[in-house]
């Protein structure tokens, strides 16, 4: 029963959490480069702003094609900042299933190899948004960044995947849980987290419980947007502004 269990929730979780689009990314001023991981080619696509601009490392949601968050990504290239976003396996055309294990192991490359993609560049600052959180919080814990940036992060997903497929997920040590309060000890770099007061999605209180798991030493700015929704974050002032003012900082 238990082995049954096992197939059966880790379908139900897969479908859940990498309900991927295959749409293909593609905009002016982003190059493709393919970096060698230990298992496959990992693309991600560039923007280049030239020698000493920040960096920032970009880990989306789990609408897995880089195409849905075109317009955040010419934010940051429209800001002079170069820009490294990280494709998802499985997604956006693709190759390969998408698993915490392998997304963390692909973020954690992805980082390893910006001296090579991006020889003279500036401060590197991870930023997630979403899912992403999670992959931009990994990094920060395992590899010295310049700061960290969370956009509607989780506390741990198992949480509201419980509630979506009806399994204690968070028991389940097989599937995958995305637990970012195991990763939020461990991050030394300053912190910018911005969040919806109005996301059903992953509500702010995952905010809350991950400002609590970080180290009391680490410098925290957390803005709770009144009325913003998970996808509307964007259309508010304060979001472009506070990313800004973080970001001249490193």
């Amino acid at each position: 029963m238990s082995l049954v269990f096992g197939y059966v929730g880790a379908g139900m979780l897969a479908e859940s959490l990498y309900p991927f689009s295959q749409v293909p990314f593609e905009a002016p001023g982003f190059a493709r480069v393919e970096v060698r991981s230990a298992d496959q080619n990992l693309p991600v696509y560039v923007h280049d702003a030239g020698q000493g601009a920040p960096v920032v490392l970009y880990f989306m949601g789990n609408r897995g094609t880089l195409d849905s968050v075109r317009e955040d990504l010419e934010m940051y290239a429209d800001g002079g900042r170069s820009v490294i976003a990280m494709t998802y396996r499985g997604g956006g055309g693709e190759p390969g299933e998408p698993t915490e294990a392998g997304l963390k192991a692909d973020a954690l490359f992805a980082f390893d190899a910006i001296d090579y993609i991006l020889p003279s560049h500036g401060a590197v600052v991870p930023v997630g948004y979403s899912l992403g959180t999670g992959l931009a919080l990994h990094v920060a814990a395992n590899r010295e960044a310049d700061g960290l940036i969370l956009v509607a992060p989780y506390s741990r997903v198992c949480d509201i995947a419980s509630e979506r497929v009806s399994l204690p997920v968070c028991n389940v040590p097989w599937l995958d849980r995305w637990q970012s309060t195991l990763d939020a000890p461990r991050v030394a770099e300053d912190v910018l987290l911005l969040h919806g007061l109005a996301d059903s999605l992953i509500p702010a209180w995952h905010s809350t419980i991950l400002l609590d798991s970080l180290p009391e030493t680490t410098e925290v700015e957390a803005i709770f947007i009144e009325g913003g929704e998970h996808t509307t974050l964007p259309d508010f002032p304060v979001y472009a502004a506070s990313i800004d003012r973080f970001l001249d900082a490193r």
